[in-house]
């Protein structure tokens, strides 16, 4: 009951005001003024305009014509609303992403550090390697012409002779390495 009659008040304040009639207080003469001259001159202060310039614009109309200009409003908010909230929605999934992706970067990132350090030690390791290689070979050939020597000697001991044709200090392979390391140390 008691929101109906606030409607009718309000729609009826709403008649008063929009038809043209002042609410004044009673001048001198004791009678309110009400104002004079066409719809169209009061409509022309207001912000409603009469679109069709028919003049048959009245409270009704205006009154009409607020409630569809406040429903397309209230439509429009309520859509950016929604999409607002899509928006935000799809803002935190991708905070959610960034903060993954950047634990993941900071894992790879440690790996790569872990690796790189291993791979650094293969490389001394491997160099220690090669210099022990390198210098093995040179003791195997070392005790190989020992060996020869001690057969070389053994058979001249035993009574026996050597041939003709064979070596006598080293084999024609290591005497060939041999220059080549040396022609290789003058070329530097």
């Amino acid at each position: 009951m008691r929101r109906i009659t606030g409607t009718l008040a309000v729609v009826s304040l709403l008649v008063v005001v929009f038809s043209g009639c002042d609410l004044r207080m009673a001048g001198a003469n004791g009678q309110g003024s009400v104002r004079q001259g066409t719809g169209d001159a009061y409509l022309d202060k207001t912000a409603i305009k009469d679109e069709t310039k028919t003049g048959t614009n009245n409270a009704v109309d205006a009154a009409m014509e607020w409630a569809r200009k406040y429903a397309q409003v209230a439509a429009k908010r309520d859509e950016l609303i929604r999409e607002n909230r899509t928006l935000m929605k799809k803002q935190y999934e991708s905070q959610q992403q960034i903060i993954k992706f950047q634990m993941e970067l900071s894992r790879a990132e440690k790996e790569l550090n872990e690796a790189n350090e291993m791979l650094l030690e293969m490389r001394g390791e491997l160099e220690k390697w090669k210099a022990s290689v390198l210098g093995f070979r040179d003791e195997m050939r070392q005790a190989q012409k020992a060996q020869l020597n001690a057969m070389a000697k053994i058979l001249m001991l035993v009574g026996g002779e050597m041939p003709e044709n064979a070596p006598t200090t080293r084999p024609a392979a290591l005497s060939k390495r041999k220059a080549e390391e040396k022609s290789g140390e003058a070329n530097q």
